[in-house]
């Protein structure tokens, strides 16, 4: 199903009320990209310090709010209701509209994760990536998600350090509460 969206460009200072508008306002739910904190958060939440460097450049002092809307939604309707309650409150806006295909929210999620280099010789990169870093490199292919987190964790980058330092072409080792053992089949 494809969805209509209305975006709401406005201050970081007017984030909060300006969020509970577009909620009361929104059908479908809303998303908000606002880049304000982005290098405190990526380390908190993703507990990383790799962010991509576009978004890093990103405007810090304004959001953009997305109202998703059903295709049977009254786009005007919900603009009017906007401009009203907004200019109530006082803030600063400006307002866009477009059309969001499923698609689009099912794989956008993936630009954001991008091949790194773990330790002295390897590498994790997602499926739909490819790795251009060095060829001496073992490349784990995965894909983030529930089983495998992202592969940028302390704890997993600890992990194949350790298991880069003592496993090596022939040796077997016993791999104890690590679920299936992934990374150990993989080095």
């Amino acid at each position: 199903m494809d969805f209509k969206e209305i975006s709401v460009q406005t201050d970081t200072s007017a984030l909060e009320t300006a969020e509970a508008i577009c909620q009361m306002v929104s059908d479908s739910g809303i998303y908000t990209e606002d880049y304000s904190d982005v290098e405190e958060m990526s380390k908190i939440i993703a507990h990383s310090d790799l962010i991509e460097k576009d978004l890093l450049q990103r405007d810090k002092t304004s959001a953009k709010i997305h109202i998703y809307l059903s295709p049977e939604a009254d786009v005007s309707e919900k603009i009017e209701n906007l401009h009203s309650l907004l200019t109530a409150a006082g803030i600063n806006y400006s307002i866009s509209t477009a059309e969001v295909h499923d698609s689009d929210w099912a794989d956008n999620w993936k630009k954001y994760f991008k091949p790194f280099d773990v330790g002295d010789r390897l590498a994790i990169c997602p499926t739909w990536e490819k790795y251009t870093g060095s060829d001496s490199r073992k490349v784990l292919k995965i894909d983030p998600g529930a089983a495998f987190g992202s592969g940028t964790h302390e704890t997993t980058r600890l992990c194949l350090e350790a298991l880069e330092k003592y496993v090596s072409s022939g040796k077997r080792i016993l791999d104890i509460g690590c679920g299936e053992g992934y990374y150990s089949k993989q080095i």
